[in-house]
């Protein structure tokens, strides 16, 4: 892990080293690579608008792409900067517009439609490999559902190992909620709400 301290607004992670993005006023934040909790450094105080502005401007230093390759660095160097994808493809493609209900969104199976052709034309993705649950879908077990949902993300990562590629494309309400087990950072859990989240529940990152 290098030495010098993050740009303002972000921390390096104590697990990975990962860079992360630091609310304004937080004083850990939690990997989503590693998991691991941060204790953040305070450097002093900068309230309202500052606080942002400088979350903002950490944000712009720490996940700006990369500079360009100069042509002296070699193909090498290209090679070895993007991932190398190899073995198996799969993805799980959700799409749910909580249709008749209070909650409805418009465009979620259009999303799904065209994240499968991106997969199918782009990346080569095989068609039987990739799995779509819709809430207009007339197999029931490819109705989002959360027993439905819970399945088939068993389904997606069931056998994987290393090299494999592996898509999970959600298009539909997600919600937040209090933790009880203290293991997020800012004392809440994420949430996917299936179609039937009202009888069932969410589905929260624990169980992911």
């Amino acid at each position: 892990m290098a030495s010098a301290r993050p740009p303002r607004g972000t921390a390096w992670c104590g697990g990975c080293g990962a860079y992360l993005a630091v609310p304004p006023g937080a004083r850990s934040v939690r990997c989503a690579l590693c998991r691991a909790v941060t204790r953040v450094e305070r450097r002093g105080h900068h309230g309202g608008h500052g606080g942002a502005l400088g979350f903002i401007k950490g944000l712009i230093s720490a996940f700006a792409p990369p500079p360009p390759l100069t042509p002296s660095a070699g193909a090498a160097a290209a090679a070895s900067y993007y991932p190398r994808v190899s073995g198996k493809k799969r993805a799980l493609l959700v799409g749910i517009s909580y249709a008749a209900t209070g909650y409805e969104l418009k465009g979620t199976v259009n999303d799904v439609n065209c994240m499968s052709f991106l997969l199918r034309e782009r990346f080569a993705f095989p068609a039987d490999c990739i799995l779509v649950l819709t809430q207009e879908n007339g197999d029931p077990y490819r109705v989002p559902t959360r027993a439905n949902l819970l399945a088939a993300m068993r389904w997606l990562v069931e056998g994987c190992s290393a090299g494999d590629s592996l898509v999970l494309h959600f298009s539909g309400h997600g919600v937040q909620k209090l933790d009880v087990d203290g293991d997020e950072a800012d004392g809440y859990d994420e949430a996917l709400c299936p179609v039937d989240f009202e009888r069932a529940g969410v589905i929260l990152d624990d169980e992911i």
